[in-house]
């Protein structure tokens, strides 16, 4: 098993891609710490873990309070008395809208749910990976921080998690902590699939500068998450690794086969 003896934060993980990820090293025997402000599914998902034989505890926090974050890593020493791994996923985004039709108010609420929940995780999961000389962080980015397009929030505070996660790796890689990020493509999570099914024209226009023909799946993002929080990667830190299909290679010059 690739994670055992490992412990595992996953932030956002009550449902789509941060679900799939706490499942999956669960599996892989993790002991996972289910993060998410929705009680009922963060909980559904702890369950199911469980059920399965693996070792899951369900944790509410918001994750971009600093008080609740601290709340969350004690919790997590409290029942498995290490942290080793963290994945920031959890995050916020605002309505498809130009810059300057963005309030004040939503680009505050995008920035401290995107951006400073990654800060906050990592300033008080890091001290507990030190001691043990041994730690990885993989947060998720997205592919709007390698392009100008739609979302500027939620695109600038994406961009940030990558700078933010090579601050990480170069200031604490000869203590033995690692981090790196994950770029996701479109996604087709349960919710993003019934937005497709509300509108089909939306899926074929994120499907048609894909080169690999399919939109993503979480799982796709799980295994890249699973390499880089294991002890397989260890060579691996300040990395950006792209998951979409080739979307971000296409320039839109002619169309696609």
């Amino acid at each position: 098993m690739r994670l055992e003896g490992k412990t595992a934060i996953v932030t956002g993980a009550a449902n789509g891609i941060g679900c799939v990820i706490a499942e999956l090293f669960a599996r892989e025997s993790a002991q996972v710490v289910v993060c998410d402000i929705d009680i009922s599914n963060g909980e559904r998902v702890a369950s199911k873990i469980s059920a399965q034989g693996g070792k899951a505890v369900f944790v509410r926090c918001d994750v971009s309070q600093e008080d609740q974050v601290e709340s969350l890593i004690q919790a997590t020493l409290e029942h498995y008395g290490r942290l080793d791994i963290l994945i920031n996923n959890a995050a916020r985004w605002e309505q498809d809208l130009k810059l300057l039709e963005v309030d004040q108010k939503t680009w505050s609420y995008v920035m401290e749910g995107a951006l400073q929940s990654v800060y906050l995780c990592s300033k008080h999961a890091i001290p507990h990976m030190l001691s043990g000389r041994w730690g990885s962080v993989v947060n998720i980015s997205s592919v709007n921080a390698l392009s100008g397009g739609a979302l500027p929030a939620y695109s600038a505070a994406k961009g940030g998690v990558i700078s933010l996660t090579r601050v990480i790796a170069v200031q604490y890689g000869s203590k033995g902590i690692r981090a790196n990020v994950i770029c996701p493509g479109t996604i087709e999570t349960e919710a993003v699939a019934i937005e497709f099914r509300e509108n089909p024209e939306l899926r074929d226009r994120c499907l048609k500068p894909v080169p690999l023909r399919r939109l993503g799946r979480p799982e796709d993002i799980a295994y890249c998450a699973l390499y880089l929080a294991s002890p397989e990667s260890d060579f691996v830190t300040g990395a950006t690794l792209v998951v979409d299909g080739g979307l971000t290679t296409w320039l839109g010059i002619g169309d696609l086969d």
